[in-house]
């Protein structure tokens, strides 16, 4: 719609930044490192939830590591959309995708422990 959104898809939104725009310049910055990078007809920043989860989509089927998995996962895909979710399961007017912030959530917590567990 038009106006002010009740919940934004910016991960940045949710994750304490030290510095304004600290948390997208990072993701760039580990994007690059990737040699990964948002394509130019692309209009949403790389810190959209959809973004996010596509990179660790691209992790998991690219062969990349467990420790480069578990580092973005780790520092954007559940410091942005854990609280993501929560917004969303706070909303009064969120129905088909209240269900979906409580799938995701679970699911969160799933890969987290899986992620600690590799720690061990």
């Amino acid at each position: 719609g038009v106006g002010r959104s009740e919940i934004t898809p910016y991960t940045s939104h949710y994750v304490k930044q030290g510095v304004l725009g600290g948390h997208l310049v990072h993701l760039r910055e580990l994007l690059t490192q990737w040699q990964l990078a948002r394509r130019t007809a692309a209009s949403e920043t790389e810190d959209h939830v959809s973004g996010v989860s596509d990179v660790m989509r691209h992790l998991v089927s690219g062969g990349y590591t467990l420790d480069q998995q578990a580092l973005f996962f780790n520092e954007f895909v559940y410091p942005g959309l854990m609280p993501f979710c929560e917004a969303i399961e706070r909303s009064p007017n969120a129905s088909f995708y209240l269900r979906v912030a409580q799938f995701v959530r679970t699911f969160l917590g799933v890969e987290r422990a899986g992620f600690e567990l590799q720690d061990h």
